[in-house]
């Protein structure tokens, strides 16, 4: 059926959090293709879905790897014990090196569960991320400012309100 196991060689510890680890999943590890398909059996995305199982290419797996491959895609993976996924964040790397994020997943492309949320906005402030907020950041009341990654409920600055008006007025 194609199931692959967690392969310790494809991830990097980016981050370490209480009863858990920010990885990044690492392009050039042989291990790489087969990582995706890990995270994404258990988090049941697209990720690493690709067309031919035992190649590992195609299909929607290829879109991702070969970004990260050419350096241009960078794939963040949050696991608790046992390297089980429970957040997949993806970003682009833009000319200056930061991250513009793309996607900000829990299971089945849902948004992450709540009770992950205080790690969640760690990591996103621990990342070098540019000052765009992606729809899945903005669905779950979460915006990038100038300063830092907040929850819209606890800003309380009044410039910082006054910026999240003006930039999302749907929140």
């Amino acid at each position: 059926s194609g199931w692959r196991e967690h392969s310790p060689d494809a991830v990097q510890v980016i981050l370490n959090l209480p009863e858990a680890v920010l990885y990044e999943l690492v392009p050039n590890s042989s291990y790489f293709r087969s990582e995706l398909v890990y995270e994404s059996q258990y988090m049941r995305h697209c990720l690493g879905r690709f067309q031919d199982l035992h190649s590992l290419k195609g299909g929607y797996g290829e879109h991702y790897a070969s970004l990260c491959e050419q350096g241009k895609l960078r794939i963040f993976c949050y696991r608790t014990g046992q390297n089980q996924p429970k957040i997949t964040i993806s970003g682009f790397v833009n000319e200056q090196g930061q991250l513009t994020l793309d996607q900000i997943k829990g299971k089945q492309n849902i948004a992450p569960v709540a009770k992950y949320f205080p790690h969640l906005l760690e990591i996103l402030n621990f990342l070098p991320c540019d000052l765009s907020t992606p729809s899945d950041a903005l669905a779950i009341g979460l915006v990038r400012l100038p300063s830092a990654w907040k929850f819209v409920s606890d800003i309380k600055d009044e410039n910082e309100q006054a910026f999240v008006v003006m930039k999302y007025p749907q929140l």
